[in-house]
């Protein structure tokens, strides 16, 4: 199990207090926009890899038209 995703975007990475993150994503310096989710969604540990860091979430290689709905789905969780 994740974290909740309910108003992710525009949230700090790794800041909801009742979910045990990595140490990626507990120090992470960003929020959630469509970019970073979309990076992230393609592949978390590619995302990680750029700032010299790991995560262990596993990739989960959604992109393109899939990631958009995806993206547009969670827009609507508030």
């Amino acid at each position: 199990m994740g974290p909740n995703l309910f108003g992710i975007i525009g949230r700090k990475a790794g800041s909801l207090e009742d979910y045990k993150y990595g140490d990626y994503l507990k120090n992470a310096d960003f929020s959630w926009d469509e970019d970073t989710l979309k990076a992230w969604m393609e592949d978390s540990g590619a995302v990680a890899k750029a700032d010299g860091k790991r995560t262990k979430m596993p990739t989960q290689r959604v992109k393109g038209e899939k990631a958009d709905e995806v993206i547009a789905f969670l827009k609507t969780l508030k």
